[in-house]
């Protein structure tokens, strides 16, 4: 089970990273109409939220006192869709 809510955002895209972590944040969880995903955080990964999901918000958690910066296109580096370090996926949403 991940730790407390950080920030909760709509990505401006489908595609986001999160950067500039300061403290501990444990993971990221994608919520969107139809599909769902959980993966640890790793300032050098991207995920993608697929149009077929629907509308998604991301929710970033970790220790109160962790900062970090707003997702931006990861255009530069290598994307990784639902990767093999994603620890949940689901088309049931709880």
């Amino acid at each position: 089970m991940l730790g407390q809510v950080v920030r909760t955002h709509k990505p401006a895209l489908r595609h986001f990273a999160i950067e500039n972590i300061d403290g501990k944040v444990e993971g990221v969880e994608a919520r969107c109409d139809s599909d769902r995903l959980i993966a640890p955080v790793n300032s050098q990964q991207a995920w993608s939220m697929p149009n077929a999901w629907g509308d998604g918000e991301v929710f970033d958690f970790g220790e109160d006192e962790a900062t970090l910066a707003s997702e931006k296109s990861p255009a530069d580096r290598e994307d990784t869709m639902l990767g093999a370090d994603a620890i949940a996926r689901s088309n049931a949403l709880d």
